[in-house]
């Protein structure tokens, strides 16, 4: 699989409806980066010495549900769920109706398929590892003409 091949998988719950099943897709680095910055805007309480804005800050007023909400709209390609024999088309409004324990179970599958990557090596995701990230040093064996020692090139 190249940088642009994303996969896609269908899931299914043994809980749900005879035939309900989801497709859900690999993760865009740039859905990946939005998904880190709403989280951390979320989060974020502002200059810590500014006591009285914390104070006023409240659990409440987090939308701690926004980056799970924003990952199943990105990563869900399609799905077969009807309500009163209809299909239901995959749109925002769609997924914030959905019953909670659908949601959680497709928002923890899109998890597993878009590991993080690990923290001291980024390229180690866990998928397509052949190559990823690698690093060859040359020496000064006459293929650096410029002479300079371990010279790093990153590999495929």
């Amino acid at each position: 699989m190249g940088a642009f091949d994303l996969e896609q998988r269908t899931i299914r719950h043994s809980s749900w409806a005879k035939g309900e099943e989801v497709v859900i897709k690999e993760m865009t680095y740039a859905e990946s980066a939005r998904l880190t910055s709403i989280a951390m805007s979320d989060l974020s309480m502002g200059d810590v010495d500014d006591k009285e804005k914390i104070a006023a800050m409240k659990m409440s007023e987090l939308d701690m549900g926004r980056p799970q909400i924003e990952t199943l709209q990105m990563c869900i390609v399609s799905w077969t769920f009807k309500q009163g024999g209809k299909a239901m088309p995959v749109t925002l409004p769609n997924i914030k109706k959905m019953k909670g324990s659908y949601g959680d179970f497709i928002y923890e599958e899109i998890d597993k398929f878009n590991p993080e990557p690990d923290a001291d090596f980024p390229a180690a995701s866990g998928k397509g590892s052949e190559g990823a990230g690698e690093v060859s040093a040359e020496n000064d064996s006459g293929d650096n003409p410029k002479g300079n020692r371990d010279v790093a090139h990153r590999t495929a």
